[in-house]
Order: C-alpha cells, then structure tokens, then sequence
C-alpha cells in the first residue's frame, strides 16, 4: 500500500497511473481513497 497526498482526485489518480506494480497483472487494480483529518485531532 501506498499513501500520497494530492489537491485533487484526478492529481491522486495521475500520480498512479504509470505505477509498475499496476502494470504486473491484467487483474491488478487501484483503489484511491480520501483521508479526512479529525479535527478533534488537529493540533
């Protein structure tokens, strides 16, 4: 697993696009998930 930080879902999903893992098996797939912060959490 990977974890990248991007402005958009398109900018994420550029990012991964060309990943050599990706490309290892025609049944490979990516996920990209968003990650909230919790604000009782910031600092």
């Amino acid at each position: 697993m990977s974890i990248l930080q991007a402005n958009t879902m398109d900018e994420a999903l550029e990012m991964v696009k060309d990943h050599h893992h990706l490309n290892r098996a025609e049944d490979c797939e990516k996920g990209v998930l968003e990650e909230m912060p919790m604000p009782e959490m910031a600092v």
